[in-house]
């Protein structure tokens, strides 16, 4: 079973940023997903549908406890939203292999706004059978938390590279590594703007130029000497000019997928 061990990681952590860089990013984003809110008119015809999207990214995450959804709480509360306001005429999508897989019955587990934190469950989960993409698995040890110069990779999938004109389509992901900056509460963590770790496709002409909607809920992971670790989700960007990334700590999330604030804000 992988346990987020990276190839050739045995050399140290001072030496993982000497990686090819692509090869990291296909480890990594094979479990975070792009998703979609759709808003299907009440008019619209099969095949012939003109509709609304809002997005968002994901992380696919696995536990003894059983199979979890953790994204952003923001992106949760955008689509609640829209659900609201157009019940029946909205569906949840996810992009596995250039195929759009519904997802029915996800139940929240936990939520928590001002961490900006949301993990789901239930048979909607557990019955998602990924092709391309998997369930990250967790150790069966402690997670650790991140301090300040840990060395963090994240990925994402923002609006700038979705297709609006295709039906759930992109054509890259945002993939950048940088030092951990950590608030003095432990509560936020934040990789500095444009960092010199940073990976595109040809067809994406500037990461630096990029806003960070859609992007909210991919996954952060730490180097460590033995491997990855997943210590956040991506929660908001902070530029310009440079957009730094702030990051919503994983360690207040439990096997069982309860979020559990940290004594600085009860």
């Amino acid at each position: 079973m992988f346990y987020g061990k990276l190839p050739r990681m045995e050399v140290g952590v001072d030496d993982w940023k000497e990686q090819s860089r692509p090869v990291l990013m296909q480890i990594l984003r094979q479990f975070c997903i792009a998703l979609w809110l759709v808003d299907y008119p009440d008019d619209a015809e099969p095949g012939k549908v003109d509709f609304k999207v809002c997005g968002g990214s994901a992380f696919l995450w696995q536990t003894d406890s059983g199979k979890f959804l953790v994204t952003a709480h923001h992106v949760w509360a955008a689509f609640q939203e829209r659900l609201r306001e157009r019940p029946g005429r909205c569906l949840i999508f996810y992009l596995d292999r250039n195929h759009a897989i519904p997802i029915f019955g996800a139940k929240p587990v936990s939520l928590d706004q001002d961490l900006d934190l949301a993990v789901f469950g239930g048979l909607g989960i557990e019955n998602l059978k990924p092709d391309e993409k998997e369930f990250f698995p967790q150790p069966p040890y402690p997670r650790s938390a991140v301090v300040t110069g840990d060395r963090l990779a994240l990925c994402g999938y923002p609006k700038d590279l979705r297709i609006d004109d295709e039906r759930y389509n992109i054509i890259g992901m945002v993939y950048m590594q940088g030092a951990a900056i950590v608030g003095s509460a432990g509560v936020t963590i934040r990789i500095p703007g444009n960092p010199p770790d940073k990976f595109r496709t040809a067809a994406v002409p500037s990461l630096a130029s990029f806003e960070l909607p859609g992007a909210s809920g991919g996954p952060v992971f730490a180097f460590r000497d033995w491997g990855i670790e997943w210590v956040g989700i991506v929660s908001a960007g902070g530029g310009p000019p440079h957009y730094d990334v702030i990051i919503a700590p994983s360690r207040f999330i439990g096997e069982d997928g309860t979020i559990t604030r940290p004594p600085t804000m009860l």
